[in-house]
């Protein structure tokens, strides 16, 4: 026979659940010894085990109560007892799948990682080193660039939502894109040459 503290520790549950669970009726075989305290034997370990599987999977304690009262009553409630089962393995597949996804996203992130931990790349994963390419949005559909002390202005093309700035050939280029869709790419080069 097992007290509360060595039945918790061969179920890998806490003292307090076990005495939840017991106080709730989800084990059948709970055993008084002479000082009226709890005991468990190998039936009442078994009952642990799938109480806990059950509620790892997301069954509420009150269906796993009924689910436990429907086994209490004998052979004519084992197809609804099949029926509580199937449901609750296609959850645990559910699940399965879901820790599979974790565990291969970690799995990348532990390796890239490893490769700027060894500095084989830069550290991309600070958000204090990411390239700032954001723009501002304006009320007005123009846009007015400072390049080599020049103001250029871009031609009317809707409500700003970003820019993004580069280099070709020493003169920086630029992509605009428009709430009205798409993006209008216009050189600067051509802005100077139009405005010089």
């Amino acid at each position: 026979m097992y007290t509360v503290k060595e039945i918790a520790a061969l179920a890998g549950l806490s003292e307090h659940t076990v005495r939840y669970y017991t106080d709730r009726g989800l084990i059948p075989c709970v055993k008084r010894d002479k000082n009226n305290n709890r005991s468990f034997d190998e039936e009442a370990l078994n009952w642990f085990t799938g109480v806990k599987c059950l509620k790892a999977c997301g069954m509420p304690i009150d269906s796993i109560k009924e689910y436990v009262d429907l086994c209490l009553e004998g052979d004519a409630t084992i197809e609804r007892r099949q029926k509580i089962i199937l449901e609750q393995k296609a959850a645990a597949e559910i699940q399965l799948r879901e820790a599979e996804q974790r565990l291969r996203y970690l799995e990348k992130k532990a390796e890239h990682y490893a490769a700027v931990a060894s500095r084989s790349i830069p550290d991309d994963t600070n958000p204090g080193k990411w390239a700032k390419k954001r723009g501002r949005p304006a009320e007005a559909a123009r846009i007015v660039y400072s390049v080599n002390e020049k103001k250029l202005s871009a031609w009317p093309c809707g409500t700003v939502s970003f820019i993004t700035g580069g280099y070709s050939g020493g003169i920086p280029s630029c992509a605009v894109s428009t709430a009205q869709g798409g993006a209008r790419r216009r050189r600067l080069s051509q802005v100077l040459q139009r405005t010089g």
